[in-house]
């Protein structure tokens, strides 16, 4: 990578960064009322008739009401099927969620200024860093969404800070992804 491109990729890094620091912020900053979700109140997030051809055996919720698991048995070809069922997507909500996952796979690439380090190292820096946080939380029993959610958008706006924040105040030793 010539100077000229990685100076150019420093930039797009830093205006980046400089804009998710000002949405964190607004949305920090701004408060909207909005009750919990009741299915019986706003009506069934998921239809699901089954998969043709299998035998259900099991089915759990893995995080109700939005999504479960349902465990099939197909007796003719003796295998068994795993099949999540989660909210079908309109168009909108699908072309949102495709910008969503581009943006943080950019922002997972190039969040940091690469340097000498390879995409490797920097997907390995970033791995670390994530199961540091994760293990913090578990650690301090953070299960709630209401404490679990602000701490994962503030990574995501300032993942060194939170990194160092977490680093600061535990002991929590991190497997290295070699």
């Amino acid at each position: 990578m010539s100077s000229l491109e990685l100076d150019e990729l420093t930039v797009r890094v830093r205006e980046f960064r400089r804009t998710i620091r000002r949405a964190a912020e607004m949305f920090h900053s701004s408060t909207i009322s909005v009750g919990d979700y009741d299915p019986d109140a706003h009506g069934s997030l998921i239809t699901f008739a089954g998969v043709p051809g299998y035998r259900e055996v099991e089915r759990y919720w893995v995080n109700a009401p939005f999504a479960f698991v349902t465990i099939y048995y197909d007796p003719d070809a003796n295998e068994h099927l795993y099949y999540v069922v989660e909210p079908e997507l309109d168009e909108f909500e699908a072309d949102l969620l495709d910008r969503l996952f581009s943006d943080l796979r950019e922002s997972l690439i190039y969040r940091r200024e690469m340097g000498d380090n390879t995409a490797e190292g920097v997907l390995r820096d970033e791995l670390r860093d994530r199961e540091l946080v994760l293990q913090y939380l578990r650690k301090n029993d953070v299960t709630d969404y209401r404490r679990f959610t602000p701490m994962v958008n503030e990574y995501y706006a300032d993942p060194d800070r939170v990194v160092e924040t977490v680093e600061r105040n535990t002991d929590i030793e991190v497997s290295e992804f070699d």
